[in-house]
C-alpha cells in the first residue's frame, strides 16, 4: 500500500480536543489570575438555573425598582413647570396719608399693567392762573415725561386747556372753561388706552399704551380732595413662591431619583465585581493647588465685595437698611 505525503500534519480527533480545551482553560486561569475581580470560570459555566433563587428575587426587585423610581422621577420633574405657583399682587395707591404728596415708585418693568385714574374737574381751576401739572408718571421736569409716561397738564394763557398726553399721543384737549361738574376718566391697559370726561365720550385708542412709570407726581397740593383717586396694578410676576402640590413634585423627583440610584448600585453589585470609586482617590488629596485656590477665592470674597461689579448684591444689600427695602442701588440709589 503506497501513502502520498500532503505536507499536512492530522492530528487525531482526540488529540485536537484535548489541545484546544487544555488552551482555553489555560487562557480563562490566567485571566482569572490578572483580575481578582472577575468571576471564576465555574461561575462562568455554571448555567442560570444552578442560581440561588433568593439572588435572582432580588435581581428582579432591584430591576423593577429601578424601572417604576426613575419613571416616577420623569414624570415628576417634567410636571414642575406646569403646576401652579402662588403670585403676591402688588399695587399702588394715590392719594396717600391724605395728602397730595409726590409718590416715587420706579418700576424695573417700566410699564405697570394697568392705570385707572380719576381726577376731579374742580381740581383744574387751581392751574389755571399758572398752569402745570394735573396728573404725571414721570418727573414734571423730565424732557421726555410726555413721550413716554402719561402727562395731563393744564395750560396758561387766556385760553387754558386741559391736555393728556399718553406716549407722545394727544388723547384729549379740552378748554377748562368747558369742565364743569365732571371727571376726568383714564383707564389703560395692555389692550387699549381710554381717556375722556364722565360727562361725554371717551377717546379710545387700540393698542397698548401704557405709561412709563416713575411715580405719580402733581402741582397741586393741600389735602387730597375727595373723587380724587390713582390705583396702578403693578407686574409682580416674579414675585412668587410654590404651592404645596409644586413642592410635592419637587421632593418627589429627588427621592425617586435618589431611589433609581440605589437599586442600580444593587443591580450592579450582583455581577460579583467590587464597587467602583465615584470619585478616583486622588481628588480627596489636599494639595497646595487647592490651598491656592481656596485663599484667592477668601481674598476676593472682601475685596470683591467692594468693587461696582461684584459688590452690586452687597451694596444693594446696604442701601435697603436704610431705604427700608431692597432697591436697585445704581439705578435709583435707593430712594
Amino acid at each position: 500500500m503506497l501513502y502520498r505525503n500532503t505536507g499536512k500534519r492530522r492530528d487525531p480527533p482526540h488529540t485536537r480536543d484535548f489541545t484546544s480545551h487544555s488552551l482555553a482553560s489555560i487562557v480563562v486561569a490566567a485571566s482569572t489570575e490578572d483580575d481578582p475581580n472577575r468571576p471564576s470560570t465555574s461561575a462562568i459555566d455554571a448555567p442560570a438555573s444552578g442560581r440561588p433563587g433568593g439572588q435572582r428575587s432580588q435581581q428582579s426587585s432591584a430591576r423593577l425598582l429601578a424601572i417604576v423610581s426613575s419613571l416616577v422621577a420623569i414624570l415628576a420633574a417634567l410636571s414642575i413647570p406646569f403646576l401652579p405657583v402662588q403670585q403676591e399682587a402688588a399695587t399702588l395707591s394715590w392719594p396717600q396719608n391724605g395728602t397730595l404728596t409726590d409718590v416715587e415708585a420706579p418700576l424695573v418693568s417700566y410699564a405697570p399693567l394697568s392705570l385707572d385714574a380719576d381726577v376731579p374737574c374742580q381740581e383744574i381751576g387751581a392751574l389755571t392762573d399758572t398752569g402745570g401739572v394735573l396728573l404725571s408718571t414721570a418727573p414734571p421736569a423730565s424732557p421726555d415725561a410726555g413721550r413716554y409716561g402719561l402727562l395731563a397738564r393744564v395750560t396758561a394763557g387766556d385760553n387754558p386747556h386741559l391736555q393728556v398726553t399718553v406716549r407722545d399721543r394727544i388723547l384729549l384737549s379740552e378748554p377748562v372753561s368747558a369742565l364743569t361738574n365732571c371727571t376726568l376718566e383714564i383707564r389703560i391697559d395692555n389692550t387699549r388706552a381710554s381717556v375722556g370726561l364722565s360727562d361725554r365720550a371717551p377717546t379710545i385708542h387700540d393698542g397698548d399704551l401704557r405709561p412709563q412709570l416713575v411715580g405719580i407726581f402733581t402741582d397741586l397740593d393741600g389735602s387730597a380732595p375727595s373723587g380724587l383717586r390713582v390705583d396702578v396694578e403693578l407686574d409682580s410676576r416674579f414675585s412668587s413662591s410654590p404651592t404645596v402640590i409644586k413642592l410635592v413634585a419637587m421632593a418627589v423627583a429627588i427621592l425617586a431619583t435618589l431611589l433609581a440610584l440605589i437599586s442600580l448600585h444593587r443591580l450592579d453589585a450582583t455581577d460579583g465585581r467590587s464597587t467602583r470609586r465615584f470619585l478616583p482617590a486622588r481628588w480627596w488629596t489636599f494639595s497646595g493647588l487647592d490651598a491656592l485656590v481656596i485663599g484667592t477665592l477668601l481674598l476676593w470674597h472682601f475685596i470683591g465685595a467692594t468693587t461696582a461689579d461684584d459688590g452690586y448684591q452687597f451694596t444693594m444689600a446696604r442701601a435697603s437698611e436704610h431705604a427700608g427695602y431692597m432697591a436697585n442701588y445704581f439705578r435709583w440709589f435707593g430712594v
